[in-house]
């Protein structure tokens, strides 16, 4: 919550993180081709206080994009499965 000087209310606030997600096996699938790849950041309640108070380093360690297993993906249409490479499709049901 934001509390302007002369405000005598709270204003609900929020922040997006983002981080290049071109290297993760699912993330890099959520946008088009030759465009930008970034995952969204999700931030574990007990990194808070790191990431608002601790010095850049205890303020960037938890900033990770989340591991394999922790999201959940598919195709919106399953009949449409075949347009990623067979490999991948593989990887990606294995979890790994």
């Amino acid at each position: 919550m934001f509390a302007p000087a002369q405000a005598s209310r709270l204003i609900p606030n929020y922040t997006m993180l983002t981080q290049c997600a071109a290297g993760h096996p699912v993330l890099s699938l959520m946008h088009r081709p030759g465009k930008e790849k970034r995952g969204v950041v999700m931030l574990e309640s007990g990194d808070w206080d790191a990431w608002l108070h601790g010095t850049a380093a205890q303020a960037d360690e938890p900033i990770k994009l989340p591991p394999l297993g922790v999201l959940r993906s598919g195709a919106e249409k399953p009949e449409k499965e075949e347009l990623l490479p067979a490999e991948q499709l593989q990887a990606l049901r294995s979890g790994t």
